[in-house]
């Protein structure tokens, strides 16, 4: 049988961003420069303090890891599931770490909205609705009218 993955840990990561920038031979501004990421905020990292989320997938990503590779099996809860997507939105590289985290605060919002049990009408507000521009937003308020008249016509 295959031997089961390295199981690694945030605290990790500044072992591999030190490592990856020693063998590249670079110095923390081209490393911060090359991994996309801000040279305060890379040198940081590399003293073991822990990143945002996003400087965390983009960082993973420079060493040649999965942001995934970081999860233990038994961090994948319910609880989790949107930090789940998020990571694997940052991870799609189709995307842009803006779209990603647009993507990811609505995914978020409308998770923590319709995740809880409730018997009147589920409101949502969108943080991301700076991402809309007026005609996509009529639209999603007309979709959102249909689907709330639907479900009031089943009762």
């Amino acid at each position: 049988m295959g031997e089961e993955p390295e199981r690694l840990q945030v605290a990790d990561l500044a072992r591999l961003v030190r490592d990856r920038r020693n063998t590249k031979g670079l110095g923390l501004r081209a490393a911060a420069k090359e991994a996309g990421v801000s040279f305060n905020t890379f040198a940081r990292v590399e003293k073991g303090h822990v990143p945002d989320i996003e400087t965390f997938s983009r960082l993973a990503r420079w060493v040649g890891r999965s942001p995934a590779e970081f999860l233990g099996q038994g961090s994948i809860t319910s609880d989790s599931t949107p930090d789940l997507i998020e990571a694997h939105l940052r991870g799609d590289p189709a995307l842009s770490a803006d779209a990603a985290g647009r993507i990811a605060g609505m995914v978020r919002e409308f998770y923590q909205q319709l995740a809880k049990p409730t018997e009147v009408a589920t409101a949502c507000h969108l943080r991301a609705a700076s991402t809309f521009n007026p005609q996509a937003s009529a639209l999603f308020s007309e979709l959102l009218l249909e689907m709330h008249d639907a479900l009031v016509a089943e009762e």
